[in-house]
This record gives structure tokens, sequence and C-alpha cells, in this order.
């Protein structure tokens, strides 16, 4: 739970509220790292020293620790679901 709602509602002003809390909720937990995809939520997050790492990336990782088999076809399936990113 989010302690601080009002840093919460403020972040709100620019982002989406899913955001904005995972954000606060990350700040208030020295989260070793915030998983965020959109531009203006990481860019806030990282101007509050947040470390962050985006969905491809952990993929990746996940990949290269073989949690998961194929990367190219997991990404594939991201894409048939509606996530947008750009030709790796």
């Amino acid at each position: 739970q989010v302690e601080n709602q009002l840093a919460v509602q403020t972040l709100k002003l620019t982002l989406g509220a899913g955001e904005s809390e995972a954000i606060i909720l990350a700040q208030e937990c020295a989260a070793d790292f915030i998983i965020l995809d959109d531009w203006k939520a990481r860019q806030m997050a990282l101007g509050l020293s947040l470390p962050v790492i985006g969905t491809i990336a952990v993929l990746t990782k996940a990949t290269k620790k073989g949690i998961i088999k194929e990367l190219q076809s997991t990404l594939e399936e991201l894409r048939r679901a509606g996530f947008r990113f750009p030709p790796i």
C-alpha cells in the first residue's frame, strides 16, 4: 500500500494512476529497480533517482538465465497482444 497519496496525486497530473503508484511505492520501498516502459514514467522515475528497467530488458535477462527459452517468439506474442516496441 502506498503511504504518500499526495505524491501519487501529484504524479497523476502527468502520468497514469498505475504508473504513479508504482513509482511512489518503489521510492517508499527503496526498490532495487522499477519496470517501466512508458517514456514519461521512465523520465519521472529517473528524476527521482529510481533505477529503471524495461520489459524487453527483463525478457532478455530471463532468456540469458534460461527462464525463457526463445526470446523472439515471446516478443512476437507481446506484439500480437498489443505491446509496442521498436524492432530488436
